[in-house]
């Protein structure tokens, strides 16, 4: 006679289901950038309290997080319209796969902002607004433009998304508080060198994904070694600024806002020591993606 067959528990195989779905969950909301946007949602809120706004401007915030979630949306489509198919990340399978709909949602959801635009925002923020996505529509046309073996020496888009995401994130929170002060230059600038330390680990780790899908990078346009330099001095002049601003005089909040900042730069710093751990299981993008959430601990 055969052996008999000896399946598990059913309340095994139901938990077992349950957790592949919510980690299937997890892994789209990602690979849409969801917890992109409610990372610079609650980077945003952290600059309104440094910036002492009087209310919360919910309106703004909300829509600095869905253009964000647009932006990163449009450029991952652009990275593969064109690659018939040809793509080597889960992130940009997902896209290619639903390329057509991820282009209906965003037009949906660009004609839902530019409603809200209108409806809810003051002029300053609007006129700020219009100038970066000014800026934002330009970086994609020469993204679209410009392939991996020719273009402009001076382009390189990780810098160019650091100085955007940044002034999106602290420029709503000043406008909204009707003042700019110069004192706060040092969260601002250690929030670019996060940024920029951010983008450049990324295409650090995806090197060999974006020479094999064409795609334009610093690492690739300027080599392994120097970006690994270029690393080396962005953590060097984050700890420098931190350790300046340290000796001004600064607030409580002040002081906790740039020890948050610290800590996002640490754990970047950990990213960069250690790349043969995180390129594991992708570690990386949910670790540094997942820095810009740190700063909630100030909101509670």
């Amino acid at each position: 006679m055969p052996e008999e067959l000896i399946l598990p528990p059913s309340h095994i195989t139901r938990k077992h289901s349950l957790t592949k779905r919510m980690y299937e969950s997890w892994m789209v909301s990602r690979w849409l950038s969801l917890d992109v946007a409610a990372g610079a949602m609650v980077c945003c809120l952290m600059a309104c309290k440094v910036w002492q706004v009087p209310s919360i401007p919910w309106p703004a915030v909300l829509i600095l997080a869905g253009t964000v979630l647009l932006i990163y949306t449009a450029d991952h489509l652009q990275d593969v319209w064109h690659t018939a198919g040809k793509v080597f990340s889960p992130r940009r399978k997902f896209h290619w796969q639903y390329r057509h709909l991820l282009l209906k949602a965003c037009l949906i959801l660009t004609g839902i902002l530019g409603v809200s635009v209108l409806l809810f925002l003051s002029l300053k923020i609007i006129v700020f607004g219009s100038m970066l996505a000014v800026l934002v529509v330009l970086y994609l046309w020469l993204v679209s433009k410009i392939g991996t073996n020719g273009g402009l020496p001076w382009f390189h888009k990780e810098v160019i998304i650091a100085c955007l995401y940044t002034a999106g994130i602290w420029g709503v929170a000043g406008f909204s508080a009707g003042h700019l002060s110069t004192s706060y230059l040092y969260f601002v600038g250690g929030f670019f060198l996060i940024a920029l330390q951010n983008l450049l680990l990324f295409s650090y780790f995806e090197r060999e994904e974006d020479w094999l899908q064409g795609q334009r990078s610093m690492v690739i346009n300027l080599g392994v070694r120097r970006v690994k330099r270029l690393l080396v001095l962005l953590f060097a002049l984050s700890g420098l600024l931190l350790i300046i601003a340290c000796t001004a005089s600064l607030s409580a909040l002040e002081k906790q806002v740039l020890f948050t900042e610290g800590c996002m730069s640490g754990v970047l710093l950990l990213l960069f020591i250690f790349p043969s751990f995180f390129y594991q299981h992708r570690r990386y993008r949910w670790l540094g993606d997942g820095i810009f959430l740190l700063p909630i601990w100030l909101l509670v």
